[in-house]
């Protein structure tokens, strides 16, 4: 059995079921509101030109439906007064967590360490990181949907007056990291005032904490936040993301994903742009229903996620693509298709999005000037470990990792070995032969036509130095980028990905996620 088949069995299938078609027929006559949807839903997933996130697929048919993979919770300044105190959103946390979602927060709100707790003035014991570590301990301990374990973003904003212990926490070099945070990716919220003129004017120390971070481990991962709001279409402020950082939402706010494999849809070198439009609009339908059946683990959810209708429409398989296209992965010729194949998709998902809008009216949030359709957002790239195993495709817009490779999942020791079925072409290139700035291009070219963001961990050398990352970072930035996730060469110790020819390889997980979290490859983003 191939790790494909073994995720299809152990994940996805239910009780009584042995073909693989039977999942499909039932994720379609779940998620479909008449006969000819229930076809066409059955149609594009069966063909695996298309696949909804985890969610909506290992929960379809049971008795509580939740389709969402991402989610984002508020925590507030508080222990235990009102609905997003401490250890309130610590237990809507596992709540969402138990029906297979993956949850972030912003910390920014919780004071800092030693400050004056106003009712019995004594000092804070806890200030984010303390807190994130207990939140790291329980959420670690509940299983995302029986699936796998849970996933997490933590956010603190860059001006916090803790920011430096947020940064170094999950470097075990400095003192007082004996306990590890093992299940949560963390990212500095930034903002243009600190990479336009605080980094270099005061910030010094701070920067360097961050760049070296890094360097040393891929933690922390940087998140734009003026970048992510300035282009919002929404009044409201975002403060958080999904563990993978492509996804950007509010306090108490969902989203639905699902991808279109691209290899599908390449005919004799070529983009089938008919085939791939009508893949898309088929997929745009299919997410919009989802929220409206799905059942929520929190009416807070349901009430903000209904409100703005968020959707993600994305893309897996573009290294196949390039392959099949004949072409290098991070080439002039790659990153032009990859920009043409993008804004494509974001075309037709928001033309079908508006057509949605005139059937069935938009989302209850518009006001004059917010954009006319069903869903104010419409696009994500998630990193779809898990879906594209399914639809055999590689994984998101990621660059193929070897061509023979071990792949340590579903909780086993001995590691599943997957062939790539390309791997003789002449345009076949590996993880490792892509070099930063060509990681990072990828990631604007995808950003550039895609509402939302993106998760692409940028993979580095191991002998890549300290100024390259910081490089890199900025090239990030001065791009458009939303965040970044950045990952050097033998940086981690636990490693889900490896080269069969080699005794040791890198991981290609974004920054956080160890072992126990391999689907954040996929993620809990993308389940």
């Amino acid at each position: 059995m191939d790790s494909r088949d073994a995720i299809l069995n152990e994940r996805y299938m239910h009780e009584g079921e042995t073909e693989e078609i039977d999942v499909w027929e039932r994720t379609a006559d779940a998620w479909s509101t008449s006969k000819a949807e229930r076809d066409e839903f059955l149609s594009m997933m069966a063909s695996l030109d298309a696949l909804p996130n985890t969610p909506a697929i290992a929960n379809a048919g049971r008795e509580k439906q939740q389709g969402s993979a991402c989610f984002v919770l508020p925590i507030d300044d508080s222990l235990n007064d009102g609905d997003s105190s401490i250890m309130k959103t610590l237990d809507n946390a596992t709540r969402v967590h138990a029906t297979g979602g993956g949850t972030g927060f912003s910390f920014g709100r919780i004071r800092p360490s030693g400050a004056t707790i106003s009712s019995n003035g004594r000092p804070a014991m806890l200030g984010p990181v303390g807190w994130l570590r207990l939140y790291s301990d329980v959420i670690g301990k509940v299983s995302q949907g029986g699936v796998r374990w849970g996933a997490n973003m933590g956010v603190l904003p860059v001006d916090h007056e803790n920011i430096l212990d947020f940064v170094r926490c999950k470097n075990m070099e400095f003192e007082g990291n004996t306990s590890p945070i093992y299940n949560f990716n963390i990212s500095v919220g930034m903002t243009d005032r600190f990479m336009q003129y605080d980094r270099t004017n005061g910030g010094g120390e701070l920067w360097s904490e961050i760049v070296r971070g890094a360097w040393l481990n891929g933690e922390p991962g940087l998140l734009f936040l003026d970048t992510i709001n300035n282009k919002a279409p929404h009044p409201e402020k975002i403060e958080a993301t999904n563990p993978c950082g492509e996804v950007p939402l509010l306090p108490n706010e969902a989203c639905v994903l699902g991808s279109v494999n691209l290899a599908n849809h390449m005919s004799n070198g070529q983009m089938d742009f008919h085939h791939l439009e009508m893949t898309v609009r088929t997929l745009t339908r299919m997410l919009d229903n989802i929220v409206d059946i799905q059942d929520y683990p929190l009416p807070q959810i349901q009430a903000q996620h209904q409100r703005y209708r968020k959707i993600g429409v994305g893309i897996m398989g573009l290294a196949d693509a390039f392959i099949l296209s004949e072409v290098i992965y991070g080439s002039p010729e790659s990153i032009q298709l990859t920009r043409d194949w993008m804004e494509f998709v974001q075309i037709v998902s928001w033309d079908e999005s508006a057509k949605l809008g005139q059937e069935r009216g938009f989302y209850p949030g518009w006001q004059p000037g917010m954009p006319e359709r069903r869903n104010v957002v419409v696009q994500v790239v998630a990193p779809t470990g898990t879906i594209s195993r399914l639809a055999k495709c590689s994984f998101g817009i990621e660059p193929i990792y070897a061509g023979i490779q071990e792949s340590y999942i579903l909780g086993r020791t001995e590691p599943f070995i997957d062939k790539h079925p390309l791997r003789d072409s002449e345009y076949f290139i590996t993880a490792k032969e892509v070099s930063l700035d060509q990681h990072i291009d990828i990631l604007c070219a995808v950003q550039a036509y895609t509402d939302q963001a993106v998760s692409k961990t940028c993979n580095a050398p191991e002998e890549t130095t300290q100024e390259q990352v910081e490089a890199a970072l900025l090239k990030a930035y001065e791009g458009g980028a939303k965040g970044i996730t950045l990952l050097r060469e033998n940086s981690r110790v636990n490693t889900v990905l490896k080269d069969s020819k080699e005794e040791e390889d890198e991981e290609l997980v974004p920054a956080g996620l160890d072992k126990q979290q391999v689907d954040c490859v996929g993620g809990s983003c993308e389940l």
